[in-house]
């Protein structure tokens, strides 16, 4: 079996890349930067750089339905536009369990990933392999 520069296993740093997208974000960026930088194989950069889409194309999501939380919050707290107010607070309610919903989905997705990657199965994820065969 491949092993990395740190003496791991190929399939043991696709695992850890992927699981360390559930535990946020800055976890992920400092393991993919160190692959991304240090490892050769393909196959792991591609995984890094998959997990960081994946991290990022979340956060933006977040960014976006909090910010418009954060506005709709405006009107609950307003004198002016009091009579908004519970339509407001259930259109909050609603964002925040979508919200809620995404990062579940984001946390099954990348464990279920990381599980399927730990077993040296290949992530036949086709976008990602245009994206990294022109960038890679």
């Amino acid at each position: 079996m491949e092993k990395g520069k740190l003496g791991l296993s190929i399939p043991l740093m696709m695992f850890i890349v992927l699981l360390s997208g559930v535990l946020g974000y800055i976890p992920v960026i400092l393991i993919a930067g160190y692959i991304l930088i240090k490892e050769e194989n393909i196959l792991l950069r591609k995984t890094a750089v998959f997990s960081l889409m994946i991290a990022l194309v979340v956060g933006i999501i977040s960014f976006i339905l909090s910010s418009l939380s954060g506005f709709s919050m405006f009107f609950v707290n307003s004198d002016i536009f009091s009579f908004l107010a519970f339509p407001m607070v259930m259109i909050v309610k609603f964002i925040s369990g979508i919200l809620e919903l995404i990062i579940f989905a984001k946390n099954i997705l990348l464990i279920v990933l990381s599980v399927l990657a730990l077993s040296s199965r290949p992530l036949n994820l086709s976008f990602l392999d245009k994206f990294c065969d022109k960038h890679l």
